[in-house]
């Protein structure tokens, strides 16, 4: 009697398991998946990851269903617990976090450090060199200082259109530090990470008419932000997914 019903048991485990596996198989089948997005991150770069998320969700067939995630931290959290499947919230990429997550190539934004000043104009300011000796703001009380010129530029992400005050990015100036911005799926899922990767190439494809070309257009560029260089980078070459590979993770 207790092998019989021991037998029984593992049975009834073997048909819970497959019974599972069929469920999740069919899930993948049919492409539904769960995508993870900062509740509150900043314009613009909100509007543009929404875009991006629902294009890749468009043309990856994923049916995504968006998990609004409070805190940046929550991020790999969500990936790790299963609670999302992919996430497409400013997630630069870095050697700490592509060792816990899997960051899909190619990369489709960066960011950086930018020089920000009354209509762009940083008294003359062309490089980070020319501001050596000269004093910079940052943080909450930036905008008053270089309006007061107690300060020659502000210092902000370079995802910031404007921090108010008339204060606008100074063209020509590299972005310092300049770090990619990565879609993230869980460790080892490159089933999802293939179909994203397709999709973000398809994204990157055809210029200034591609569909990344005309978000930037339209969340940034047009708000009078400057053209992000290494989406300009990845627009001129989409078949080159490792361009920016090596300065992110190595």
């Amino acid at each position: 009697m207790a092998a019989r019903l021991r037998a029984t048991s593992l049975l009834l485990a073997a048909l819970l398991a497959a019974s599972a596996a069929g469920a999740l198989g069919r899930a993948l089948l049919q492409g539904s998946t769960k995508v993870g997005l900062w509740a509150d991150e900043p314009e613009p770069m909100k509007s543009f990851d929404k875009a991006v998320e629902a294009r890749v969700d468009e043309l990856a067939s994923l049916s995504a269903t968006v998990v609004p995630l409070p805190n940046l931290d929550d991020r790999i959290t969500a990936l790790e617990n299963g609670t999302v499947d992919w996430v497409v919230a400013a997630f630069s990429v870095t050697p700490d976090r592509a060792k816990l997550v899997d960051f899909v190539l190619p990369y489709y934004f960066s960011a950086g450090a930018a020089l920000f000043a009354p209509q762009g104009n940083a008294a003359g300011i062309t490089s980070w060199e020319g501001v050596r000796g000269k004093k910079l703001a940052s943080l909450t009380e930036a905008v008053d200082l270089v309006n007061k010129g107690e300060a020659v530029a502000a210092v902000y992400d370079s995802t910031t259109v404007s921090p108010g005050g008339g204060l606008t990015q100074v063209a020509g100036i590299p972005l310092l530090l300049p770090t990619p911005m990565g879609i993230a799926v869980k460790k080892g899922n490159t089933q999802l990470a293939d179909k994203i990767s397709a999709a973000l190439t398809n994204m990157a494809t055809g210029g200034a008419s591609s569909d990344l070309a005309m978000y930037e257009q339209k969340y940034f560029v047009s708000q009078g932000a400057q053209p992000n260089p290494d989406l300009a980078a990845l627009l001129a070459d989409p078949a080159s997914k490792t361009t920016m590979l090596g300065k992110a993770i190595a």
